[in-house]
């Protein structure tokens, strides 16, 4: 009924509108895994390039806050400490030093 009031009118809209070959009424084709497929990517091994001397130096004048939380977070594993946010790895690595 729809179409006979409207007739070529919602075919002109429907060709402005919708991209030549496009199928509204058709069902939607899988997306490519590239566009946001809700996965997380897996993260880069981070390597550690600091000698045990030179994060002893970096303790001591309070500069560990200057490393990102992926190289804390290997520098803990390597200790055997666990810690979740910046501010806790940052406190274990200081906590770990000042006893050994």
């Amino acid at each position: 009924m729809m179409d006979n009031r409207l007739g070529k009118l919602a075919e002109e809209f429907t060709d402005l509108v919708y991209p030549p070959g496009y199928n509204p009424e058709g069902k939607s084709g899988k997306r490519k895994q590239g566009e946001g497929g809700g996965q997380a990517e897996k993260k880069a091994k981070v390597e550690i390039n600091m000698s045990e001397d030179e994060l002893r130096a970096s303790v001591k004048n309070g500069t560990l806050g200057k490393l990102t939380v992926p190289v804390l977070k290997e520098l803990c594993r390597g200790y055997g400490l666990k810690g979740g946010k910046k501010q806790e790895l940052v406190d274990a690595l200081v906590g770990y030093f000042k006893t050994h």
